[in-house]
């Protein structure tokens, strides 16, 4: 199982991209969690704000056509991607990813 991350200020973003990511079966669950503060260093200042976090759970072969449309439809020019394989635990859990998503 892979899953997949990234950032926006816009819940409404993040929320569009889970939509399509879902529709499109690239994905088979995902979360936006409220990140009360988020603080780091653009242009040599020090910037703090609201932000969300969506989770994508996936399998691998789904990894590029999502990166495609996170870049298409982030609203930031440079914004967090993260990736991480995932050893699952629970192996109907573990299933039921991957009968989604085939």
């Amino acid at each position: 199982m892979l899953i997949i991350e990234t950032t926006s200020d816009s819940k409404k973003k993040l929320k569009n991209i889970s939509h399509i990511l879902l529709k499109g079966k690239l994905a088979a669950c995902t979360q936006i969690i409220k990140i009360s503060n988020s603080s780091y260093i653009w242009n040599d200042e020090l910037e703090s704000k609201k932000e969300y976090k969506i989770i994508i759970k996936t399998i691998t072969k789904n990894e590029n056509k999502i990166v495609q449309t996170i870049k298409k439809h982030h609203n930031y020019d440079v914004f967090e991607l993260s990736k991480y394989v995932v050893t699952n635990l629970n192996e109907k859990y573990e299933d039921w990813v991957t009968n989604c998503l085939s």
